[in-house]
């Protein structure tokens, strides 16, 4: 399971990128309000990313601890 939740966060993690390019090409355009947009996509996709990577770390902390 933990393998799931690590997949999962490397495709927020791509995702965040993909955001970034996307508002640097607004920002070129002179759309500071869509690049705005993109920006603010980066921060949810990266946090995103992180919650998987922490469910992940639980999943495994919490099998550590379970018999047999």
């Amino acid at each position: 399971m933990t393998e799931r939740h690590l997949k999962a966060a490397q495709t927020h993690d791509d995702a965040a990128l993909r955001h970034e390019e996307v508002a640097r090409y607004w920002d070129e355009r002179g759309d500071p309000e869509h690049a705005e947009l993109e920006r603010r996509n980066v921060e949810i996709e990266r946090a995103a990313a992180q919650l998987e990577r922490d469910r992940a770390d639980f999943v495994r902390r919490k099998r550590a601890f379970l018999p047999g």
